[in-house]
């Protein structure tokens, strides 16, 4: 069993370093306040004025001088390359639900892990949340009246 990193009664806000408005961040943080960065997803929420209760990743997106902006102790490099960042962070936190942004990416292959990545991980709801998009894992039933 992997040790959870970050703990909260309240929802988790993850902030990829894939594209993301200030006012999206904003949104989702006043409905899951905790707010954990995906690697280069922690110069986004700095770009957005949040303090990351961790920054969690392979750190293959931030340079030395991005580390030093925060506490050494909020840092948690997980080298293991057979999952992505995003993964981390989403095996490494306890929480009711997640709201993930930036972590689609602007390419096809990275959409699509994120979406896979759902439906290995039961833990807690998540939502993925992009410009034009709510990306969700549909229970095994759903009936939709369109």
């Amino acid at each position: 069993m992997r040790e959870k990193i970050v703990h909260s009664a309240t929802g988790i806000t993850i902030i990829g370093a894939g594209r993301s408005s200030v006012r999206q961040i904003a949104r989702a943080v006043a409905l899951a306040p905790c707010v954990v960065a995906a690697d280069g997803g922690g110069r986004t929420a700095l770009a957005a004025g949040l303090m990351p209760e961790a920054i969690i990743g392979d750190m293959d997106s931030l340079s030395r001088g991005d580390w030093g902006k925060f506490p050494p102790e909020r840092l948690h490099k997980i080298a293991e390359q057979d999952s992505t960042d995003f993964e981390k962070c989403l095996y490494s936190i306890d929480a009711p639900f997640v709201l993930a942004l930036g972590v689609t990416g602007s390419r096809l292959d990275h959409s699509l892990a994120a979406m896979n990545i759902l439906t290995r991980q039961t833990e807690q709801p998540v939502l993925i949340l992009t410009a034009h998009e709510v990306i969700f894992l549909c229970p095994p039933k759903l009936c939709l009246n369109l």
